[in-house]
């Protein structure tokens, strides 16, 4: 039978509601035990008819106070269904884009959806003396692409 969460309660009852008990030591994640979404992250009805929240940012907001303006709560601990009120902090997006990159997160050369693999990364930077468009055409790319390809303005882990 499905769980259905009383209407009209605080953010604090909506989110103790789904996540009773006490909070955890610091060194361990406490994770959303409501719906989450496709990458993980906990999130909450709350605010009116279809409108949700997600359970860190609850977190923050119950634990810490309120966003500030122009930031977002991002996870000390990369994991994204992480609630714990220890492991989220306020940040940018540059901030949290940086976090990514450290924690090797962010999906690069064959994981992205593109024309290209390693292979032809590597036999376009050996065409010396074939010209950008000769080999846009030849891979399917634009000669720009080539040109950053060359440049090592992307695919740069690409040796």
């Amino acid at each position: 039978m499905r769980v259905v969460r009383p209407s009209g309660m605080t953010l604090t009852e909506s989110f103790e509601w789904w996540m009773p008990g006490l909070i955890p030591p610091i060194d361990v994640c406490w994770e959303w035990a409501g719906g989450r979404l496709p990458k993980g992250y906990g999130r909450l009805p709350f605010g009116g008819e279809g409108r949700y929240i997600y359970a860190h940012v609850a977190a923050y907001r119950i634990y810490i106070g309120e966003v500030p303006e122009g930031l977002l709560v991002r996870h000390r601990c990369h994991n994204p269904p992480c609630c714990h009120p220890a492991h989220v902090h306020a940040g940018t997006y540059a901030d949290n884009s940086a976090d990514m990159v450290a924690a090797d997160r962010q999906k690069r050369g064959e994981q992205l959806p593109h024309k290209l693999i390693e292979a032809d990364v590597i036999a376009i930077r050996a065409s010396e003396g074939v010209s950008h468009r000769e080999l846009a055409a030849q891979y399917g790319v634009s000669q720009s692409n080539v040109q950053a390809i060359r440049s090592r303005k992307i695919w740069a882990h690409v040796r």
